[in-house]
Order: C-alpha cells, then sequence, then structure tokens
C-alpha cells in the first residue's frame, strides 16, 4: 500500500494534471455486478384500483307532512300572534294541548300560546278529545313507521314516518286528530283549501292507524286551534 501512494505522489509531482496511474499488481478489482437487460415486453407497472359496487336505494322514508300542495299556511287577514314564526308559534301551542291532555289540566300561563290552548282545551264540544271515558284510551305524539310498499328485485321499499299528536282509541272505532295552528282568515274557500292540502298527510295517518288496529273505523280529523272559529266548527274530517 505504501508502494503504490508512493507511485501516486511521484506521478502527481511529475504532471501538472490529474495523477493517474495503473493499478498495483497485488491488487485485484472485484467483478462488476451481472446486471439483466430491461424487459422491454413487461411495460409500465400499472396500479390497480378497486371500486366497490353501487348499491341501488333499497328503501325511502317519506314524511307525510313534507306531501300535499305548496299552499301557504296563513293567508294575509290573519298574522301569527306573538311575534313567533309560523312553525315556531305550532310547535308551542302543541306542546301546551299535549301537557294538557296528559295532565288532565291546562298548565299556568299567559299569552298569545296559552290563550290558544285554553280556548281549545276548555271548548265544551272537544271535551271527548282531551278527557276520555270509559273504556277509550287515548295517546299524545304517537309515532309511527308504516311499510306501504315491500322492497324486491328492481323494486324499492317505501315507508311511511310521522307522529300523531292526538290518538283516541274505542272499542270499535279510532280517531286521529291533528293540531294546525293556521289562520283561516275570512274566506270558506281558503279553509276548504287547507283540507285538501292536508288530505294526503291524514291519508297517511289513516292508513298507519287501520294496520296497527285491524277490523276497526278509523276517522282522521283537522282541529283547528285558530281563536276566530266558534264552536261547533272547529275540526273538520279528512275523508
Amino acid at each position: 500500500l505504501r508502494t503504490a501512494l508512493a507511485r501516486v505522489r511521484a506521478a502527481a509531482e511529475a504532471s501538472e494534471g490529474p495523477a493517474a496511474c495503473e493499478d498495483p499488481d497485488d491488487w485485484v478489482r472485484p467483478p462488476e455486478p451481472v446486471r439483466a437487460p430491461p424487459d422491454a415486453s413487461a411495460g409500465t407497472p400499472r396500479a390497480i384500483v378497486w371500486r366497490p359496487p353501487v348499491l341501488g336505494e333499497r328503501m325511502r322514508v317519506v314524511l307525510p307532512s313534507a306531501t300535499g300542495t305548496g299552499l301557504a299556511p296563513h293567508p294575509e287577514g290573519g298574522p301569527v300572534p306573538g311575534g313567533l314564526t309560523p312553525r315556531e308559534f305550532g310547535t308551542r301551542v302543541h306542546r301546551l294541548l299535549q301537557e294538557a291532555a296528559e295532565s288532565g289540566r291546562l298548565p299556568a300561563g299567559e299569552g298569545p300560546v296559552h290563550e290558544e290552548g285554553r280556548g281549545v282545551f276548555k271548548d265544551p264540544d272537544l271535551a271527548w278529545v282531551f278527557h276520555p271515558t270509559e273504556g277509550e284510551r287515548a295517546l299524545c305524539e304517537v309515532p309511527f313507521i308504516h311499510r306501504t310498499r315491500s322492497g324486491g328485485p328492481g323494486r324499492v321499499e317505501e315507508r311511511v314516518t310521522g307522529v300523531i299528536d292526538r290518538l283516541i282509541v274505542r272499542p270499535d272505532e279510532v280517531v286521529v286528530i291533528d293540531y294546525k295552528t293556521n289562520r283561516l282568515g275570512p274566506d270558506p274557500a281558503y279553509r276548504e283549501a287547507l283540507i285538501e292540502h292536508y288530505r294526503p298527510q291524514m291519508e297517511a295517518y289513516r292508513a298507519a292507524a287501520a294496520a296497527l288496529y285491524p277490523g276497526r273505523t278509523v276517522r282522521a280529523l283537522l282541529l283547528w286551534t285558530d281563536p276566530a272559529i266558534s264552536a261547533p266548527k272547529r275540526y273538520d274530517e279528512a275523508e
């Protein structure tokens, strides 16, 4: 090794360019690795992407309240009291009537919501709604899921889901009641239009109740809470 370094140093001193020398006789270079020629037929490797199969629709859920026409819920002649939106006002009246029906008395309170609820709960013609007699069963806010169409190959199953405000169960009859806080206004035609608007919803309720209580007559009623309505015109039957 020292002899080889001496040769490199001597060659560098004798030349102005880069030093170069042959390997010493006692050095043996290792063999070059054998490289296989590239396979032209293999081409460029491609990534395989797995795509899951697309499943078709199997079940469709329908809300009864989403059916009907796009009728405006409150005509110009009857704004909602209390500075609330129609939905907020309706929700509060529904909740108040539910508490009154479950407890048998109207919760204490004042304001437009209580005034409207009081007018309905205290109406003698509606006592049968909130005070069931012997042999009757009355329920509030009854949830249901009703299958209206079976599924199968190429066929989507359809179910209707909703909540019935008040359900009166009698030995031979079932009465479905839905509270409506719409302001009916002075035009009788508007009331008829509202009944037609809510008919698909009430038909869905009626079908669900008929499936729950087979063999009994089922009636579906729209109960209007508008204080401008005088008894006995508080409700209409959605036939």
